[in-house]
């Protein structure tokens, strides 16, 4: 049975996002950077399409990109893995990040222990209870068609059930683009003309 993500106004998810809010942005930034620099090399050099390869050319520009931002965000601690893997700690928080499996949803354990393990958190306690492990997370990258950045998800993984399936999950939150956060200038696209006198026509209806 294929694992269907619950909706995008989980209360638990909401929560999260907004605790992470200011980072995922930087990831955000990063991401997009690094897919579109990615298409461009494979485009560039004429490559065959290999998932692996693009999957970790993106984490690795995306490991550059938050290095030149760390300075933002003093809190955070990155640490760059095999292959370019990415684990991230933030906010009371361990966070992985890997493509999106089918239907945008986590990509199946299958034989790596790293992944099972850390898709294993069966019961979530409040930040900061005593004895707690930190909350486990992960950052999905879903890619269209021709391999554009089409969503960034923040998931909350429950269990590994079954390592050759997706695992069940707490909740799964869509992250919304950088721009859709910025406010425009108060009154700006409004029409002025709302508030003004209807203006007398000189000339006639023949004119």
């Amino acid at each position: 049975m294929k694992n269907i993500p619950p909706p995008d106004d989980d209360p638990d998810g909401q929560k999260d996002l907004d605790r992470h809010r200011a980072f995922l942005e930087l990831v955000y930034r990063g991401l997009e950077a690094g897919v579109e620099s990615t298409r461009a090399h494979f485009t560039t050099f004429k490559l065959t399409y290999s998932g692996t390869a693009f999957s970790s050319l993106v984490r690795c520009h995306l490991h550059e990109h938050i290095e030149r931002n760390k300075h933002l965000h003093p809190e955070l601690k990155v640490l760059r893995l095999a292959n370019d893997g990415v684990l991230i700690e933030h906010a009371g928080c361990v966070m992985r990040m890997w493509k999106a499996g089918e239907d945008g949803t986590l990509p199946p354990a299958r034989s790596s222990q790293t992944k099972a393990e850390h898709y294993r958190q069966v019961e979530l306690f409040a930040y900061g209870t005593p004895g707690v492990s930190p909350r486990k997370l992960v950052i999905l990258f879903e890619l269209d068609e021709q391999h554009a950045l089409s969503e960034v998800w923040l998931v909350c993984p429950r269990n590994d059930v079954d390592s050759w399936n997706p695992p069940d999950i707490h909740w799964q939150i869509r992250v919304p683009h950088p721009a859709e956060s910025i406010q425009p200038a108060q009154g700006f696209g409004a029409d002025e003309r709302d508030d003004q006198e209807p203006m007398t026509g000189t000339g006639s209806n023949d004119s």
